[in-house]
């Protein structure tokens, strides 16, 4: 039965995975704070972008869902800014935390509530394979400059706060 919980999971989670991002300047030890393994709960909907570029702070989500929601049908600028979210509630798994230069990638897999619980304990060979591949893709934005849009006041001031980070503190599951 928990082989196939989890192999439900994995097809949900990853059955149409897109990568998007988020960059920010956070004091260096809110960057710190994550460590793989954790579970984090998003209280806010979260703001991001499918357009990929290099980082605008020193801290870059980088967050692997299947079910964002494209915004380019109901915000002018969403096209523009390559604009993305996820549901305020969101739970996110970390990946990896990932060091390159003096810019940070934090990976994070979205992964719905129901779907949680069977991938919370184990690190799968797709989370693995993701890991190298975000790896990769890292090391090769952080030498181009960043999309324009994205160092926008609009949109930083969209994407400043780090993720599963509430104001009273960390929302970990």
């Amino acid at each position: 039965m928990e082989k196939q919980l989890l192999s439900e999971a994995l097809k949900a989670v990853f059955g149409q995975l897109r990568l998007y991002h988020r960059d920010c300047s956070p004091h260096p030890n809110i960057i710190t704070a994550y460590q793989p393994g954790q579970i984090l709960l998003e209280p806010a909907a979260t703001d991001m972008s499918w357009k990929h570029g290099g980082p605008v702070g020193p801290l870059r989500f980088m967050i692997a869902s299947s079910f964002a929601e494209d915004n380019a049908f109901f915000h002018h600028n969403a096209k523009h800014f390559g604009h993305a979210t996820l549901p305020a509630g969101s739970h996110f798994k970390v990946l990896d935390c990932y060091s390159s230069s003096c810019h940070t990638q934090v990976l994070l897999l979205h992964i719905p509530e129901p779907h949680l619980e069977p991938l919370r304990w184990v690190l799968t060979a797709a989370e693995e394979k993701l890991i190298e591949h975000c790896r990769r893709l890292f090391d090769e934005k952080i030498h181009i400059d960043p999309v324009a849009a994205l160092q926008e006041p609009e949109w930083l001031a969209r994407t400043a706060r780090p993720t599963g980070l509430a104001t009273a503190g960390w929302q970990q599951c």
